[in-house]
């Protein structure tokens, strides 16, 4: 990805919870519960929800020795609940099902990053498996369903898998018309007189 990648400055948006384990002064800025919070402190155990893209820049600045321990290290951050295993076991038994969108519309791209960061390489198993079941449904669908058909459908679908439903639904569309063209022109016809010759010979 570029570093002005569109779609990676979106899904970096996405939140996650951060867990202070120290006091941390003058970012009281941070919490947006504190009323009149410039230039208060973070109290040790605070938990806040930010953007992905600022967990980790505040986890690079405020570690004192990367070596450290989680449990010694200044801030902690907390896998999401879509990318634990009791979700992750819940979309294995039942990925075609579950309405993504509505827990990140960039599912996949997020995850990944979750898995690299956490180095949960487990979860890419889990990712590839639920993204390969659902693709196969909706390019299936795709080539019959009429738009109306696949509104509910889509509403469930996440950034990639809407991108690639559109190209299923295109290339539906151009088959779609080359047979009926073939129809009009006799296409289909000549050849099945060429399979034909070719099996009498």
């Amino acid at each position: 990805m570029s570093y002005y990648d569109i779609d990676q400055i979106i899904f970096e948006e996405e939140k996650i919870n951060i867990k202070f384990n120290q006091e941390i002064l003058k970012i009281g800025f941070l919490d947006l519960h504190l009323e009149y919070s410039d230039g208060k402190d973070i109290q040790k155990d605070t938990i806040l929800e930010v953007p992905f893209w600022l967990a980790q820049q505040l986890n690079e600045q405020l570690q004192i020795n990367e070596e450290q321990e989680d449990s010694d290290s200044v801030l902690t951050l907390e896998v999401p609940l879509i990318f634990r295993p009791q979700f992750q076991q819940s979309l294995i038994a039942d990925p075609q099902f579950i309405n993504l969108r509505e827990k990140s519309f960039y599912f996949y791209e997020f995850g990944i990053r979750i898995g690299l960061y956490f180095k949960d390489y487990k979860l890419f198993d889990v990712l590839l498996h639920v993204f390969e079941t659902r693709v196969k449904s909706f390019a299936r669908q795709s080539f019959y369903l009429v738009i109306e058909d696949c509104a509910n459908m889509i509403l469930k679908m996440t950034h990639k898998e809407i991108e690639l439903f559109n190209q299923g639904r295109n290339q539906a569309t151009k088959l779609r018309k080359w047979k009926s063209e073939g129809l009009k022109n006799g296409h289909y016809d000549r050849v099945l007189n060429k399979l034909k010759g070719i099996k009498a010979n």
